[in-house]
């Protein structure tokens, strides 16, 4: 501000130019960095994903919306007092609200470009999400392969009597097949 008075600039449009682009420059610096936090801490597409991106949305949206108050001490050095009684349809406010719009349109649609083309990293397989009950087939699965390879041995072992499910039907019965 202070180089705007020296150069006379001040209660003129260039101020008001300069505060929306400082506005801009730091939303973005901002939001690249919530959205390279949200890529670090995100593990999925999902749920937990789209809630994150729809509040990122959210607090982008106010933000913006916040931007003459957040602004107010521009404005006023630029002439216009937003919050004064016509202050809201001073030409200078009206200059502000397009430079303002064309920033909220850069700004979501660099967030929606981040939110379409976001790739989530792959997800977890089930055997990592469900370690216990993965150990407890396993345990299972090879005690039953155990108890299996035990009665094929014996049956090996022992050839003229195979298990029951193996013997021959005594005569005249019929397999219940």
């Amino acid at each position: 501000m202070a180089d705007h008075s020296a150069k006379g600039l001040l209660r003129s449009g260039a101020t008001v130019k300069r505060s929306v682009r400082a506005f801009e420059d730091r939303t973005r610096a901002t939001l690249e960095e919530l959205q390279s936090q949200f890529s670090r801490q995100v593990d999925s597409r999902g749920r937990e994903g789209k809630c994150a991106m729809r509040d990122l949305e959210t607090a982008l949206t106010e933000h913006i919306a916040a931007a003459p108050q957040i602004l107010a001490k521009g404005l006023r050095a630029a002439g216009c007092d937003a919050e004064a009684e016509g202050g809201r349809g001073s030409s200078i406010f009206r200059a502000f609200q397009n430079l303002m719009r064309g920033v909220s349109q850069r700004l979501l649609e660099e967030q929606h470009l981040f939110r379409d083309e976001w790739n989530a990293p792959p997800g977890k397989s089930w055997i990592e999400r469900n370690k216990i009950k993965y150990g407890i087939i396993a345990a299972i699965g090879g005690l039953l392969l155990a108890k299996g390879s035990d009665l094929v041995i014996a049956w090996l072992n022992e050839p003229e009597s195979p298990p029951i499910a193996m013997q021959p039907l005594p005569q005249g019965q019929k397999s219940s097949k």
